[in-house]
């Protein structure tokens, strides 16, 4: 049996569009709607730093981000409004952030449109 966290990076990896093979990490807000998963969008951050906007298929990768929240919330449980996953990609490091009640946080507005890729860059250590 694979690790329900790993199983949905790997989906939200495959279904990254756009992006190209070179990134390096990767930022994604996973949005809800009640129990409707209905938004993600995110950055990559190529090796020279370069951020690129990019989304994944909420419907490609429900099921693997069902399976990952049923196995990290009690039945029952409020769920998450939001989530950020951040993941570097050659350092083999990843973190998840919840948050139970905003769902503004990590929006990406007209006021923060050129600092929001820096402030989501994954920084591990």
């Amino acid at each position: 049996m694979s690790d329900p966290v790993v199983t949905m990076l790997k989906d939200i990896v495959a279904n990254l569009s756009p992006a190209d093979d070179e990134w390096r990490s990767m930022s994604m807000v996973i949005g809800f709607d009640g129990d409707f998963l209905n938004r993600t969008f995110g950055y990559t951050y190529s090796p020279d730093g370069v951020a690129t906007s990019v989304s994944a298929d909420p419907f490609a990768i429900a099921a693997s981000t069902e399976d990952y929240l049923a196995n990290t919330y009690e039945p029952g449980a409020p769920r998450p409004v939001r989530f950020l996953v951040q993941l570097d990609r050659v350092a083999g490091q990843y973190g998840v952030t919840f948050e139970d009640t905003d769902h503004n946080r990590w929006e990406v507005t007209p006021a923060n449109v050129k600092t929001a890729p820096q402030e989501l860059r994954p920084t591990f250590g």
